[in-house]
């Protein structure tokens, strides 16, 4: 599995880069020092089957994430971060919802920087935005990670502790 050395900030928080994950009890925007989310909710709903994943577990009360995008139209970019909930999750992508209009299209992929909490792990995921809907005064969307099998694999095993402490 691969890990990088931490970056303490000057408010004493833990940042990770992508792909990499460890234990800490904050989130913190990477491109800042500005702590984002904790103490996440322990709530669950449901796990739900597809035939091409292994699983898609449901939380009763969604995740918080943040997002940026780094490529749109083909174009690498560095947009400013964005707040979404997580609704579900398996090992090879989520269902996330935010108040921002993303452009999604089949021929021009929007390329993101994902970052969540699961059990005191900060995952930082590079993911590629696949469906979208709308929804009421906000947008759903698909997302598609880009993760090695070591990642998938600890997303799995992390989902499985979470069921067990809720």
């Amino acid at each position: 599995m691969n890990r990088l050395a931490l970056h303490i900030t000057t408010l004493s928080c833990l940042e990770v880069s992508p792909f990499n994950y460890t234990k800490t009890s904050v989130i913190t925007d990477i491109y800042s020092t500005k702590v984002l989310y904790s103490n996440f909710p322990r709530e669950v709903s449901t796990l739900r089957y597809n035939r091409q994943e292994g699983f898609r577990f449901s939380f009763k009360k969604p995740l918080e994430a943040a997002f940026r995008i780094y490529e749109l139209h083909g174009r690498e970019v560095n947009s400013q971060p964005g707040k979404a909930l997580m609704h579900d999750l398996s090992p090879s992508g989520t269902k996330m919802s935010s108040k921002l209009n993303l452009p999604v299209s089949n021929e021009d992929p929007v390329k993101i920087h994902l970052q969540f909490m699961l059990n005191e792990l900060v995952y930082e995921m590079k993911a590629e935005l696949v469906w979208k809907r709308a929804g009421g005064n906000e947008f759903y969307y698909g997302v598609h990670f880009y993760a090695s099998e070591d990642v998938k694999e600890d997303i799995v095993k992390q989902l499985k502790q979470y069921v067990k402490t809720v």
